[in-house]
């Protein structure tokens, strides 16, 4: 994951080779520009795996933010690109690679204007999910370089936050994190933001089926 400035995209290339049939989650987010298309280089070829986008221009303030999966379709080096309209101040981008999966199982994204500090005060809002297992991937940016660490809300989940999957600087923090859900039912993804520092956030979240 990564932030990029001065363009019209953020290209990151996964740190280990992508199996085919896993999915790609990623989520996206640049200010004052407005989301285009998530793209790869992981299918057959090096051409690009087809991209369903769950939520898309989530907005808070100048900040917009959307979110998206893929089926991998190639063993292979993986480069995933988000394209924006213009050139944002800065595109931060969280990608996961997620492993032994059948589909996507609900979703949910939401805006937050002014702070959402406190414990669990960033969310991305709730789904329901319909199996049991299910990986809870979650993502959250927000303005002004809060400190993030992850939801622990004790009747959904305790949740992870990878160093892979920080981003910072610019004035735009992004994290991601994930955990998986004992039961079906009501999930959401949830983050904790330094006290007084988010000032415009998002939070979104997708549950893939084992």
């Amino acid at each position: 994951s990564q932030q990029t400035t001065g363009s019209t995209q953020n290209a990151k290339t996964f740190t280990a080779t992508v199996t085919a049939g896993n999915r790609i989650a990623v989520g996206a987010c640049g200010w004052n520009a407005s989301f285009v298309s998530i793209t790869d280089n992981c299918n057959t070829g090096g051409t690009s795996d087809t991209y369903t986008i769950t939520d898309t221009n989530i907005t808070a303030s100048g900040l917009k933010c959307s979110q998206g999966y893929a089926t991998a379709g190639a063993t292979k080096s993986c480069t995933v690109t988000t394209t924006f309209t213009a050139t944002p101040t800065a595109i931060d981008m969280v990608i996961s690679e997620v492993n032994n999966t059948s589909g996507a199982d609900g979703h949910h994204a939401n805006p937050q204007v002014g702070t959402c500090s406190g414990t669990n005060g960033c969310t991305s809002g709730t789904w329901s999910t319909t199996g049991t297992g299910d990986l809870i991937w979650g993502w959250t940016a927000s303005g002004n370089n809060p400190t993030i660490t992850a939801g622990t809300i004790a009747a959904y989940l305790n949740y992870l936050i990878p160093s892979t999957l920080i981003v910072t600087g610019s004035g735009l923090n992004m994290s991601g994190e994930y955990a998986t859900q004992a039961a079906a039912g009501t999930i959401g993804a949830t983050f904790t933001n330094s006290v007084g520092n988010a000032n415009y956030t998002v939070t979104g979240g997708i549950g893939f089926k084992p």
